[in-house]
């Protein structure tokens, strides 16, 4: 009732207006050269509209003025979220620059979401917070400079901003969200400052071109898959005086201190004797990645851990593992050679789909349970849909064994050992 009212009362004050009232133009708006030109108030009630432009409804006393394409967003205090379909901003999808004014705290959730022509970002030093999902897909921003009052970047601010090649954090960011710049595959270069805490997973997941990563001493949280499918990784270090992570022995990856997990890797690591554990995703899509050596203090490998390693073409396991977790060298297509220890106990499943290049496998009398797809697979689509049979597999192993019943039911050449 409340919102029927507002629109009746605005509906009158607009036929005021085109009746004579003398307002300035200021106060409704004028034509310009360059289009059509609107302040308007953010406010929890307003609904009115005015020719192209709209207010936005929130909870600030934020407002927006739209000049052709050029938005900009003033006043004091938080944006408004923009988090579902019922209260999308009136701005549209089309501007190519936003200039965030002082005195705005926090850019609005989803605010510039999908914008694929904004090209320009300026922000002003009042902002502490970018808002969850905030600039996610727009796909024309090649660059951005964060201020230094940034304290916080939520969940998938940047998600898919594929052309975005560089970005500069300030020193003052605690905390970087879930998928914050995931799908940036033209980031090349990021730099993480001193005073980092929180780094969520899947944060740089995706970022294809990234070359290098250096954790500093500040970061107390890194969460898992934080670089997973970062395919160009070819050096990461850490902080030496990180008291929750190192690269020991110059490893050329991150690792947990308290659990001796490998948490990620890139092309040039050498796994130190004394990890345990690797976790899922930490090798994944490292397409420069050829081989590599696994010491026998590793017990456990996760889902995933080398999946979409494109050019490994060996890999032995060690015998102090044993069981082999789903999708751990899926997509592994130059994968021809992989020695499967006495230790292994289960094979899950798509363990090993998606290695075209493998002919045969050894499976030892240890394997009790081999699970659904776990060799002899692919596919041509990367979500898995359609199943391809590798038919030139042979499978061997012993007579009787887990390894004729999944080479029977699968229809696979088997040849017993014994």
């Amino acid at each position: 009732m409340k919102k029927v009212v507002s629109f009746l009362l605005s509906c009158i004050l607009i036929i005021s207006v085109f009746s004579g009232c003398n307002k300035s133009a200021e106060e409704a708006g004028s034509k310009t050269a360059s289009g059509e030109s609107a302040t308007v108030a953010m406010t929890t009630d307003s609904e009115a509209t005015s020719d192209e432009n709209f207010t936005a409804t929130t909870t600030s006393n934020c407002t927006w003025k739209l000049d052709s394409t050029v938005l900009t967003i003033s006043g004091n205090g938080e944006m408004g979220s923009y988090d579902n379909i019922d209260n999308e901003p009136k701005w549209g999808k089309d501007i190519t620059e936003v200039i965030i004014q002082s005195g705005v705290t926090s850019i609005g959730s989803y605010a510039f979401s999908g914008c694929s022509e904004l090209k320009n970002v300026t922000i002003s030093d009042s902002v502490i917070n970018i808002g969850e999902g905030a600039f996610s897909g727009c796909s024309s921003l090649a660059s951005i400079t964060l201020p230094n009052g940034v304290l916080s970047i939520l969940d998938q601010a940047f998600f898919g901003c594929g052309n975005l090649t560089s970005v500069t954090i300030p020193e003052n960011t605690l905390y970087i969200g879930e998928g914050t710049f995931s799908g940036c595959g033209n980031l090349t270069n990021i730099t993480i400052p001193n005073g980092v805490t929180t780094i969520k997973k899947d944060a740089f997941s995706g970022c294809s071109s990234l070359t290098s990563i250096t954790i500093p001493s500040s970061v107390r949280n890194l969460e898992q898959y934080s670089f997973s499918g970062c395919s160009s990784l070819s050096s990461i270090k850490v902080d030496e005086k990180n008291n929750y992570y190192d690269s020991r022995e110059n490893c050329n990856a991150i690792i947990e201190k308290s659990t001796n997990t490998l948490l990620a890797g890139c092309r040039n690591t050498i796994i130190p004797d004394s990890v345990t554990h690797i976790d899922g995703y930490a090798f994944s899509e490292r397409n420069g990645l050829t081989s590599i050596t696994i010491p026998d203090s590793v017990t456990s490998i996760g889902s995933s851990a080398f999946s979409g390693c494109s050019n490994l073409t060996s890999v032995s396991i060690p015998d102090s593992v044993t069981i082999i977790e789903s999708n751990t060298f899926s997509d592994c297509s130059s994968l021809t050679n992989i020695t499967i220890p006495d230790s292994v106990t289960k094979i899950e499943g798509y363990a090993f789909f998606g290695c075209n290049s493998m002919t045969n496998v050894t499976i030892p009398n240890s394997v009790t349970t081999i699970e659904n797809a776990a060799f002899g697979y692919y596919s041509n689509s990367s979500e898995h849909y359609d199943w391809e049979k590798i038919k030139d597999l042979t499978i061997y192993g012993s007579k009787d064994s887990e390894a004729q019943r999944y080479a029977n039911e699968n229809d696979f050449a088997f040849v017993a050992t014994k």
